[in-house]
């Protein structure tokens, strides 16, 4: 994998010093990689988190663009500092660890609304069994995407097959801990 840590810093020049904001949102485009291969291949998950109380701020999955580059989309960065690390998606059926920081499931889509499909990554606190669901605004389950244990970010394909145009919630559960948000499915 790769991982840089980043930090806003106070800027001096001739009459003073420019004092800094507490938090910026930033594209980053790595280019040093040395030995970390990029290809058009794979996809790369992402994750930034917080050096201060190591909490994940932001993740998700990235793409190589034509010019086998890869860009973190609006990410935070802290003037006390952030670790973004980029790692190849994993093979099927092999996770990539418990993620500490991390106290419930989150999610990232790749589009919402949702027409046809999406990618859907959730990140998972811990090792252990895990749920991750749809339900009608009723409660009705409508689809289970997984059932199993897992950890780590996962990747998910979230169909609009079998689903009328409307309002859902997508609900992720792992032990103790739940996770939800809403979802439109447009036709």
């Amino acid at each position: 994998h790769w991982e840089v840590v980043l930090r806003l810093k106070d800027l001096p020049y001739r009459f003073g010093t420019f004092r800094t904001r507490d938090s910026a949102t930033v594209d980053i485009t790595p280019r040093r990689l040395q030995q970390f291969l990029v290809t058009s291949r794979v996809s790369y998950n992402y994750v930034v988190e917080n050096l201060k109380d190591a909490s994940i701020l932001q993740f998700g999955v990235i793409d190589a663009d034509s010019l086998g580059l890869l860009t973190i989309p609006g990410a935070p960065v802290l003037k006390s500092g952030v670790r973004v690390r980029l790692s190849p998606v994993t093979v099927a059926g092999i996770d990539d660890g418990p993620m500490p920081g991390l106290k419930a499931p989150r999610f990232s889509l790749s589009q919402h609304p949702i027409r046809s499909g999406s990618r859907l990554s959730v990140a998972w606190p811990n090792r252990s069994a895990a749920r991750l669901e749809v339900y009608d605004l009723t409660g009705r389950r409508v689809k289970t995407l997984f059932t199993g244990a897992t950890s780590g970010v996962q990747d998910y394909r979230l169909s609009a097959d079998g689903i009328a145009p409307g309002v859902y919630m997508l609900s992720a559960r792992q032990g103790d801990t739940k996770s939800s948000r809403r979802l439109v499915f447009v036709r």
